[in-house]
């Protein structure tokens, strides 16, 4: 009778792969990486097998999934995660280094006792810092706070000169301003000195952005 072959991958194939002639070449396609026993076996009678040729065989992955690369990408990872740690420690380092500063800052514009104002021309809105506390009004010129027509708080005889120096400043023709006036504080006129920079400007060169500070000159003035 003819011999019978057959063969098996052990540990990856259980069934056994039937061959039609003993030289027949053997080929296994996308093994994955690991160690295999090949087994060959013959039979006559196609009912008792034995063990014809067996062999140790040992298939590489890939260079990228070789365990030098698994290190490298240990190593890279370490790496990273150093680095992440560094910049966030630095990031917190200048966030209370900020903090710090802007508790500096406030500490001093209050000492000093000036009145902090940061003016956004095109939405129109007034930002204050250190609101006075014996005079919690702040003036009221028609063109940086408040509208035209509105009852102003600011001495009828400086509120034309006051007007001027902030439409001026809205229109771009300065960049500056110093101001003293006297200001309406329930009944009583305080006088104040108002300064101001342009911070800011559009694409056409005109202010959207004014900060300034007012502080209050009474006592010198009254002294002199």
């Amino acid at each position: 009778e003819r011999m019978q072959y057959r063969c098996r991958l052990f540990d990856l194939m259980d069934e056994w792969q039937h061959m039609s002639r003993p030289l027949q070449p053997i080929s296994f396609n996308h093994l994955p990486a690991g160690s295999y026993n090949l087994q060959v076996q013959a039979s006559i009678d196609g009912n008792d097998w034995a063990i014809r040729h067996q062999q140790e065989i040992s298939v590489s992955g890939p260079w990228w999934q070789s365990r030098w690369a698994y290190g490298f990408y240990a190593l890279l990872m370490a790496g990273l995660l150093l680095l992440t740690g560094r910049w966030f420690m630095q990031l917190c380092r200048q966030r209370d280094q900020l903090v710090e500063r802007h508790q500096d800052l406030s500490l001093a514009v209050e000492s000093s006792g000036a009145q902090l104002w940061d003016w956004h021309i095109d939405e129109g809105e007034l930002i204050r810092h250190n609101i006075w506390r014996h005079c919690p009004a702040f003036p009221i010129d028609g063109i940086r706070c408040g509208y035209e027509g509105s009852a102003a708080n600011i001495h009828p005889q400086d509120l034309k000169r006051v007007k001027e120096e902030f439409s001026a400043i809205a229109s771009g023709s300065k960049d500056t301003f110093e101001c003293s006036y006297r200001l309406d504080n329930q009944g009583q006129w305080l006088w104040i000195m108002d300064r101001g920079k342009v911070t800011d400007s559009d694409e056409q060169g005109r202010p959207c952005r004014v900060q300034g500070a007012i502080t209050d000159i009474s006592g010198m003035i009254n002294s002199e």
